[in-house]
């Protein structure tokens, strides 16, 4: 402290300044001291004050308790509710609370906060950060329970530093801070795989086949989730098999390690040698009591192959020891040309059947041509059918590709039952 001013006044008119500058060590006296005249130091008190050079500033002690619950880990692109329970151990009424949240920055991420929405309410849209939340004034003695929410849109652990701002009864401004860290884990895990419409691993796409996408849900989270629905998003090139979707998963509920399988039927409308996208699926879901959230998951990119021909078999599910079972081949060609075809139908011991043996036709362009057979089972079990071979002229398809077909479109193997009292002939059902 270089100096000090004295005023002497009282509040209105004429008023007195005295300056004292303690420390200074030049000689000539101030004007302003000339018509003052030193005591002696037993007789000046004011002469035996130490100069203090150093001051210590303190904040105000906040006495609030801050309690932070949540039911973790937090589980990727799904809302997370915190709840921070505030409690006033204060001897007077405190106001002017604010609740704030922010995330520290991660050396392993630095854009953590950019990846992460947060929220008052679900319904009331997201907030930017610092999440600034205002608490009504509370008496002594109360408990507030303030929630938010949080969606963590990478694996990251979230570091939030929660701090409450309020204005104690003796009007002074005090903060209290805590630090909670929230684990992030993946939630679902989806895989896909294609097979063909018997149900056999398929490695290729041909234009205008059906085929069955089979995506394989694994639940990753530690609490149960349940499955309100599943939907396709499919790109214009791919359609239905069927008039609609439904999800075989509707309801369900996962808990860690287990899965499930929505079945779907697709069809490729053309061929494509450049790969595309099949398009997403999406997958509704929840913690029980817990928001509803969305998981969107790209489908593979793939390769649709172009093949002149198509097959379908029309067969019954089963059949019955010496009891007609009457089967279908439906042929398409898909070329803008006339095709002949050489069909030749090899004989089985399993088997007695009626129909063309060896036959020859000519497929208008895209069109299609059916032959019927009627088989008489005569040993039971799962008994191999009768092998349909297909020649095309090679310009037009390979004998591989030709034989790679029927293993596609047609079933091997169909179960016979032994024969019983009561039988009736099976009709015929797509296969």
């Amino acid at each position: 402290i270089g100096s000090i001013l004295l005023e002497l006044s009282s509040g209105k008119g004429v008023k007195v300044i005295l300056r004292f500058t303690g420390n200074d060590s030049s000689k000539n006296s101030p004007l302003e001291l000339r018509y003052f005249k030193c005591g002696t130091p037993a007789d000046v008190q004011f002469e035996k004050f130490s100069p203090a050079v150093v001051l210590a500033l303190a904040h105000p002690v906040a006495e609030m308790d801050i309690k932070v619950r949540h039911e973790g880990p937090a589980l990727q692109s799904s809302w997370h509710r915190l709840s921070a329970c505030l409690t006033n151990p204060e001897p007077g009424r405190i106001s002017q609370i604010l609740l704030h949240v922010t995330i520290r920055s991660s050396l392993e991420d630095p854009s953590v906060e950019q990846k992460t929405d947060m929220c008052e309410t679900v319904a009331g849209g997201l907030m930017s950060l610092p999440l600034s939340l205002p608490v009504e004034d509370m008496e002594p003695g109360v408990t507030v329970e303030k929630h938010f929410y949080m969606k963590p849109h990478s694996l990251t652990s979230r570091h939030l530093n929660i701090f409450v701002t309020y204005t104690s009864s003796k009007g002074e401004h005090c903060t209290q801070a805590v630090t909670e860290t929230v684990e992030v884990s993946k939630a679902l895990e989806v895989k896909f795989a294609f097979v063909s419409t018997h149900c056999e691993p398929v490695t290729r796409l041909y234009a205008r086949e059906p085929f069955l996408l089979t995506p394989q849900i694994d639940c990753l989270s530690p609490s149960p989730l349940i499955i309100q629905r599943t939907e396709l998003q499919l790109a214009s090139e791919v359609v239905l098999q069927q008039t609609t979707y439904q999800c075989q998963l509707a309801g369900a509920t996962l808990r860690e390690g287990e899965g499930g399988t929505c079945i779907t039927c697709l069809v490729v409308k053309q061929s494509s040698e450049q790969p595309f996208s099949l398009g997403n699926f999406v997958i509704h879901w929840n913690r029980e009591g817990g928001e509803v959230s969305t998981l969107v998951v790209a489908m593979p990119t793939v390769t649709v192959e172009n093949c002149p021909l198509q097959l379908e078999m029309c067969v019954p599910a089963h059949g019955w020891v010496r009891t007609p079972l009457s089967i279908a081949y439906l042929v398409h060609n898909h070329t803008d040309s006339l095709l002949p075809v050489g069909l030749n139908m090899e004989p089985s011991e399993a088997f007695m059947f009626s129909g063309h043996k060896q036959m020859r036709v000519s497929l208008l362009p895209q069109s299609n041509q059916k032959f019927e057979y009627n088989l008489y089972p005569l040993l039971s079990g799962l008994v191999a059918l009768p092998q349909l071979k297909l020649s095309i002229p090679s310009d037009v398809a390979t004998p591989q590709l030709v034989t790679e077909l029927i293993d596609r479109a047609i079933p091997s193997h169909v179960y016979i039952m032994p024969q019983a009292k009561s039988r009736t002939t099976a009709a015929p059902t797509p296969a």
